[in-house]
């Protein structure tokens, strides 16, 4: 199984927020089933759905 690891880092509301992500081929496959309908870069589409969960997190808080 190939794995990729690696790290996203925002600040936010002067909050350093930080999150180790490590991608193993089920979600490989999920991200590229979007890319299949959206052809954005991969890195750009995980960046965004890190963004998007993150400032739902920060407006829960």
């Amino acid at each position: 199984m190939s794995k990729t690891s690696w790290e996203y880092e925002k600040e936010r509301n002067s909050k350093q927020i930080r999150i180790v992500f490590n991608l193993d081929d089920t979600t490989d496959a999920l991200i590229y089933h979007y890319l299949d309908k959206f052809k954005p870069n991969r890195t750009s589409l995980i960046k965004r759905l890190v963004y998007e969960e993150m400032v739902r997190w920060s407006d829960e808080e």
